[in-house]
């Protein structure tokens, strides 16, 4: 059975009428006639009783008849699928990104591709970047949003490994900030000075889950002229580093927007020299084919980028 054998069935079905129903059909009568009885054959059947005044449905005709309208009315909605999924009008994406970017860089681009994109299904998934970096080679995200190092004139060092596969688009520069408990003699300064810094114990993030938040405080002890004093370096979140902090384990650095998240006991502070900036940007793999990937894509670029934060 083919599907314009069930089309013809339903146009003769409606007009009772093999001539008008060839018209409708843009097709010659004795064509319409013979896909009728290959119909009729396939299923077995007599779907119409023909004289040379009338044709009426028989009473499987009449049961055939809404059956063919429903088959040929899921046939047309799933070409319709196809052809959207095609588009990158639905589906699904997982979405990726490091802590900070949830807070000034990835809802606008949420907005306004729900928008634009409503029957498309957001899958957000929180990791650090090697995290991302590893599921991207896996294949079991389309996109994430990372952090990168900034070098000395604030332009973005590529540390993207030797996976030539992987694309970055940058997204939002910004500034580290020095989270500092708020009994700690440093909290009463605005500005802290790098020299200040000498001895004290930091809280950071495991150097392979964050690369670009350790080489901001590994640059900053450099600069400084001091070594490095890291007391743990086992946080998974800024949340956490900033909770840490609060708890009077040590000092540490987070993105500036992620101060954001204002908690009790700890005081955000800028450097003088400034720190070290750093990147979030977006990557994804140059083969990946994804229709709802390129409408993100699409999306990310249209969205009006925010200001590089200080």
């Amino acid at each position: 059975m083919e599907l314009r054998h069930f089309r013809s069935f339903v146009a003769v079905a409606e007009e009772l009428h093999f001539g008008r129903a060839a018209e409708r059909l843009h097709i010659a009568q004795p064509a319409l006639s013979r896909q009728i009885r290959q119909l009729e054959r396939d299923l077995d059947v007599q779907l119409f009783t023909r004289t040379k005044r009338r044709v009426e449905l028989t009473e499987a005709g009449r049961v055939f008849l809404p059956e063919a309208r429903q088959t040929i009315d899921q046939a047309a909605r799933a070409a319709r699928a196809a052809q959207r999924s095609v588009r990158g009008e639905i589906g699904r994406l997982e979405v990726s990104f490091v802590p900070s970017a949830t807070h000034e860089v990835l809802p606008p681009i949420f907005g306004a591709f729900h928008e634009r994109f409503p029957d498309v299904v957001i899958v957000p998934r929180q990791m650090t970047t090697s995290e991302q970096l590893q599921a991207l080679t896996d294949d079991k995200i389309g996109i994430g949003c990372v952090c990168l190092p900034a070098g000395a004139d604030g332009q973005m060092l590529e540390t993207m490994g030797n996976d030539e596969n992987l694309v970055i688009e940058p997204l939002q520069r910004e500034s580290l900030r020095l989270v500092i408990p708020a009994a700690h003699p440093l909290a009463a300064a605005a500005v802290v000075s790098r020299c200040d810094l000498a001895g004290e114990p930091f809280v950071l993030f495991r150097r392979d889950l964050e690369p670009s938040l350790y080489a901001g405080y590994v640059a900053l002890c450099a600069e400084g002229g001091f070594a490095p004093n890291v007391v743990t370096d086992e946080a998974n979140s800024t949340l956490t580093m900033v909770s840490l902090a609060a708890a009077g384990l040590g000092l540490s650095l987070i993105p500036a927007t992620a101060q954001n998240q204002r908690r009790s006991r700890v005081v955000y502070r800028t450097m003088e020299p400034a720190l070290p900036k750093v990147w979030i940007v977006a990557v994804w793999r140059r083969d990946d084919p994804s229709p709802t990937l390129r409408s993100f894509l699409d999306v990310v670029r249209a969205t009006p980028r925010q200001p590089t934060a200080a």
